[in-house]
């Protein structure tokens, strides 16, 4: 998708992180709203769309999950902490 990127400065853009992240997020998002749905569109952004397994978008989908219980359990601890 080197046209996504010339308002970052060109092709040479996709080395650097943040208009990397951006653009891969746009591209992301535009699969998904293609697709119909996240699973689907994680699917076609990982160039296999037609697995049946559907096991890129398993594996983004339980790292989410992972993320998500560690922020819940932080957030949980720094409740329990005594206030300075």
């Amino acid at each position: 998708h080197p046209e996504k990127f010339e308002e970052h400065g060109g092709e040479a853009a996709v080395l650097t992180p943040v208009p990397n992240v951006l653009v891969g997020a746009q591209i992301l998002k535009e699969y998904i709203r293609r697709s119909g749905s996240l699973e689907s569109g994680l699917q076609r952004y990982n160039g296999a769309p037609n697995d049946a397994t559907l096991q890129f978008a398993h594996r983004v989908m339980a790292e989410l999950a992972r993320i998500r219980d560690v922020i819940l359990r932080i957030d949980r601890d720094e409740r329990q902490l005594p206030k300075a």
